[in-house]
């Protein structure tokens, strides 16, 4: 069984190389060429004459992978963001949203005082959806804090082309509440999407 894990993080862009989404592309081509007479007494000469496919694995990851927010102003406030995520493919994949979380305040970014909170908590939902646009049964439908996300979404996330038709979309909620003690500077969280192809 092949198991290549093909980590895509968060912070990445998409993948700049053009490919087929049209669908299967197809290349044709003939050989084990016959040109000649064919001399003596045998009254039946077979030919062999095979078929051959090789169908190749095709993965194509097409969307936004980061989120940036920025924020202004005073008090507390929530806000809510999306992006989609289109996976082309023809191979059984795992899904793996790993090591998100809250927002960690990078050091040296802002005032850092006692009175200043370091985290600001995030929660996640991913629907993903068939080619035809139904609901598939994995995932976390639901929103939830980091922890409850990577668990629901895991190794055993599979994704069958039979089932998704070949192309699949995820849809990545991100839910941010800032409160008055989030003091300026970057907060960060380096969540990752792995695919595992099978």
């Amino acid at each position: 069984m092949k198991k290549t894990a093909l980590a895509l993080t968060l912070l990445a862009t998409t993948l700049g190389v053009a490919q087929p989404l049209g669908g299967r592309v197809f290349q044709y081509s003939v050989n084990s060429d016959v040109n000649g007479p064919y001399y003596g007494t045998t009254n039946i000469i077979y030919f062999h004459m095979p078929t051959v496919a090789y169908v190749n694995p095709y993965l194509y990851v097409q969307g936004f992978m980061q989120a940036i927010w920025s924020i202004d102003g005073w008090g507390s406030g929530t806000h809510q963001g999306s992006t989609t995520i289109t996976i082309y493919h023809n191979e059984m994949l795992a899904i793996d949203f790993q090591n998100f979380g809250d927002l960690t305040k990078v050091p040296g970014s802002g005032p850092s005082g006692p009175l200043t909170n370091l985290n600001i908590p995030m929660q996640y939902r991913a629907i993903a959806f068939t080619s035809a646009h139904l609901p598939m049964a994995i995932g976390l439908p639901v929103f939830a804090n980091g922890v409850t996300f990577n668990n629901a979404w895991n190794a055993f996330s599979w994704a069958l082309p039979l089932e998704t038709g070949g192309m699949m979309t995820i849809e990545l909620d991100r839910r941010i509440t800032v409160f008055p003690d989030h003091g300026p500077g970057t907060y960060v969280n380096p969540g990752e999407l792995i695919l595992i192809r099978f």
